[in-house]
């Protein structure tokens, strides 16, 4: 799945469309998902469910509304964070959709080259966004100062805190790669940027437009 940045950068491109201030809750929801990584012991099955990849192969964005909306429902006060989160699960989707699938059915390498080849390819353009995206400075400043919260059933605030903590320092000590990404190239992933923040901006506008002043 997309890396850190390359989910911030949807959810600021998103916001920018959509006219709706970044908060720091809905930034930090996000990054919140992956938030399970800081789970003792958490299993594969783990982060399937938090990332509801059952749910959404068989219903669609429609899965993502319900769980946006439960939330919602039960903490008021999280909407922001709750929308955040599920900003983070469609941009997974469209990505497994638009860029996984090709870069898998282009390469075609065996399971351990794959993953490699695209963990280092997915660090550097993240790198790249890190260094080079003006926005990067605020939003870090907001995610620093965002207060994370329980999202139950799913994950603890604590887990969520810590997760954006270690987001928060990662970039200071990842290393430029020895060349650029050939197959996840910055321009490829400029482009699904922009591309999925206006698919994004066309589903929630109907289901969370009460957020950030929006009537």
């Amino acid at each position: 799945m997309p890396l850190p940045m390359v989910h911030l950068a949807v959810a600021v491109s998103l916001c920018d469309a959509l006219g709706w201030a970044a908060s720091p809750a809905f930034l930090l929801g996000t990054l919140a998902p992956d938030a399970i990584h800081m789970r003792p012991g958490a299993a594969p099955e783990d982060k399937s469910r938090v990332h509801l990849h059952a749910a959404i192969m068989e219903r669609g964005s429609a899965a993502v509304r319900e769980l946006f909306e439960a939330l919602a429902s039960q903490q008021p006060e999280a909407c922001d964070l709750a929308l955040g989160y599920a900003v983070h699960l469609l941009t997974d989707a469209l990505w497994v959709e638009r860029v996984f699938q090709a870069f898998r059915h282009d390469l075609a390498l065996p399971r351990d080259q794959e993953r490699t080849l695209y963990y280092r390819e997915t660090d550097e353009v993240d790198r790249l966004l890190y260094e080079g995206s003006p926005w990067r400075p605020e939003v870090w400043r907001a995610l620093a100062a965002a207060e994370p919260a329980d999202l139950p059933g799913l994950l603890s605030g604590d887990e969520i805190g810590r997760w954006r903590d270690r987001t928060l320092a990662w970039f200071d000590t990842l290393p430029a790669a020895p060349e650029p990404p050939r197959h996840l190239t910055y321009q490829r992933i400029q482009t699904f940027i922009a591309g999925a923040s206006a698919t994004i901006a066309d589903e929630v506008l109907g289901w969370a437009c009460t957020l950030h002043g929006q009537s």
